[in-house]
């Protein structure tokens, strides 16, 4: 159960099936859907609606990532997108789990001033 708590506590938004896969792999037993789902009831973790919080952008590791880039590749091994039709709206997932009377949160990149 402690392993499950955590699991959740960390992947908030996961599957009920995802969070099957990751249980078989840090545990090496398979358990079914329907046992997963009574074993979150047993530890009171709820369903609910997921808020969204943001937290900021590091510029110390921003600017450490663009220095490693700029030192270890050379510009024709770069590629760049085109991010006009991207909506990030649509990769999010809008329900999560969380222990009962809490809020289910998941964080999002926020930059200040944008």
């Amino acid at each position: 159960m402690k392993i499950l708590q955590e699991l959740v506590k960390d992947k908030v938004d996961w599957y009920l099936d995802e969070l099957v896969g990751e249980l078989e792999l840090q545990t090496g037993k398979l358990v079914s859907i329907p046992t997963l789902w009574r074993s979150l009831v047993y530890c009171e973790i709820s369903r609910k609606k997921l808020h969204q919080t943001a937290y900021e952008r590091n510029e110390l590791l921003r600017s450490t990532f663009i220095a490693k880039v700029g030192h270890d590749y050379k510009p024709e091994q770069l590629i760049f997108m085109d991010e006009a039709a991207k909506d990030e709206r649509s990769l999010s997932r809008g329900y999560g789990y969380s222990l009962k009377n809490t809020f289910a949160t998941k964080k999002n990149v926020f930059v200040r001033g944008t």
